[in-house]
């Protein structure tokens, strides 16, 4: 139907219908008062390409954007939602008028041009009662770098810079799927110890920055491949990807080194940070919180054992 509008009744009487158009608009005070902002013959050239364009391709994306454009277009010009509707309904009576009465097409055609100049209208609307003062490509790069920041935001912690417990939580599911390459999965259990001594003693933001150089440290510790996490409070989960027991027990030992390694200088203060790590290893198909129920148990066995030490879990040792 659309290439019948265009064929018979817009590209053959555009001039008349655009001249009619205008003739109507500038008869409206208000509308009359706002066009005399702008040269007519441009305006014409402009609704000359809309009139072409419209009803084309009406169901692919591209249409609903360009439509949008053209909302946002009258919305910086002023506009009113009112002057809106008047403007197509008067565009419409056009487009009705030069249809034939005997045109084999007629009812179908009336239908089509009330759909199309329809959804134009609320597709304007639309865009005005939004707010939007801007093209819809910009507003479209504004929401992806919106999305992009808040995918990071959920995804970082804001103190330390490391992963959430929401992300790392995530990665370490991913990687327990059953449908996931048979690897082996190793996870820590990382834990600051005598931390709240420290807050006591020196306060929260003192601690903050602890636990800042802390995650540091750790992440300087491990692979880029491997992943780590703020789990809580002074806790950290580390999942190491294609890791066995055994290698995780080596990267386990590196971390609490790099930890330990050099006291921390704060203002002029330092203080001597450790960590007590609890390592188990996983199945495909395990759950996350079975894997790191087990690494925990291992952190509070390194943490019995007289702190700064890494732990492997041991079933019996848990009473398994």
């Amino acid at each position: 139907m659309a290439d019948i509008l265009h064929s018979e009744i817009i590209e053959p009487n555009i001039v008349l219908i655009l001249d009619e158009f205008y003739e109507a608009l500038l008869r409206h005070p208000s509308t009359a008062k706002l066009l005399a902002n702008f040269s007519i013959a441009d305006l014409k050239r402009t609704q000359r390409a809309y009139l072409l364009s419209l009803g084309q391709g009406f169901l692919l994306p591209h249409y609903f954007e360009g439509r949008l454009k053209i909302g946002l277009a009258h919305v910086r010009v002023g506009l009113k939602p009112a002057l809106y509707q008047s403007a197509y309904r008067v565009l419409q009576q056009s487009l009705i008028d030069h249809i034939p009465p005997h045109h084999e097409h007629c009812r179908a055609l009336i239908a089509f041009i009330l759909k199309i100049t329809m959804l134009d209208m609320s597709l304007a609307i639309e865009s005005y009662e939004q707010g939007i003062t801007t093209s819809l490509k910009d507003s479209l790069a504004t929401l992806e770098d919106e999305k992009l920041h808040l995918a990071d935001q959920i995804a970082t912690d804001a103190l330390t810079g490391v992963l959430s417990r929401k992300r790392i939580l995530e990665i370490l599911k991913t990687k327990l799927e059953p449908h996931q390459p048979c690897q082996p999965i190793s996870v820590l259990m990382a834990d600051l110890d005598h931390f709240k001594r420290i807050n006591d003693t020196y306060g929260h933001l003192f601690g903050d920055a602890v636990l800042k150089d802390a995650a540091l440290r750790m992440r300087t510790a491990i692979r880029s491949v491997n992943a780590l996490g703020r789990y809580g409070g002074e806790e950290f989960l580390i999942v190491l990807s294609d890791t066995t027991l055994k290698q995780a027990q080596e990267i386990a030992e590196r971390v609490r080194e790099k930890v330990a390694k050099e006291p921390l200088n704060i203002n002029h203060t330092e203080v001597h940070i450790t960590i007590s790590i609890g390592i188990a290893s996983g199945t495909l198909g395990e759950s996350p919180e079975h894997l790191i129920e087990r690494a925990d148990s291992a952190l509070y066995a390194a943490k019995r054992q007289g702190r700064n030490c890494v732990a492997c879990y041991d079933p019996q040792e848990a009473g398994i």
